[in-house]
């Protein structure tokens, strides 16, 4: 059997091809992809959302309480014998809180 140029192409081609198709089967049996239905997919995305909620919900709360905290450490700080140029660099500084 005698090969030209077009059939060793048309082979490497071939063999090329049968290659990918064997990696691309092998790659799908060793996933554990697992395609979730419509409701599965809500369901998970209402979780996350009440989850997200409640993370929110706690981090105003540690926002709060730190703006408190700051509230009375501006307080102090008015009522307290320093320099006024330094109770000014400290009232000044909102510490990061919004």
């Amino acid at each position: 059997m005698e090969f030209n140029a077009l059939t060793a192409s048309l082979l490497a081609a071939l063999v090329g091809l049968i290659s990918i198709v064997v990696t691309v089967f092998a790659m799908k049996g060793n996933s554990d992809t697992r395609y979730v239905t419509k409701d599965e997919c809500d369901t998970q995305r209402k979780l996350q959302c009440q989850e997200r909620a409640v993370l929110r919900d706690q981090l105003d709360s540690v926002k709060r309480t730190l703006r408190v905290n700051l509230n009375m450490s501006r307080a102090l700080v008015v009522h307290s014998d320093i320099p006024d140029e330094t109770k000014a660099a400290i009232l000044n500084n909102d510490g990061g809180v919004q």
